[in-house]
């Protein structure tokens, strides 16, 4: 499999992208919340491709937020 210049650029700036976007929702949640945690260990995961931190973070927040959802009915 070759990468182009063009391929390795993207995804540079895809990794830098998901860093920012990280970095916004792990400042904007409390001390008691487990998410940073989940997050970070999806993040650090060397084994995931950028398209699967995305969609296992997606698929948390999903789950989380349907929960509390239920919580408060």
């Amino acid at each position: 499999m070759t990468i182009t210049p063009y391929g390795e650029l993207g995804a540079v700036a895809a990794d830098w992208l998901q860093a920012c976007a990280a970095g916004v929702r792990m400042s904007t949640t409390t001390g008691d919340d487990p998410r940073p945690d989940v997050v970070a260990a999806v993040q650090r995961d060397p084994d995931l491709t950028l398209e699967q931190r995305l969609a296992l973070e997606e698929l948390y927040a999903g789950f989380t937020e349907v929960n509390r959802g239920r919580r408060s009915h």
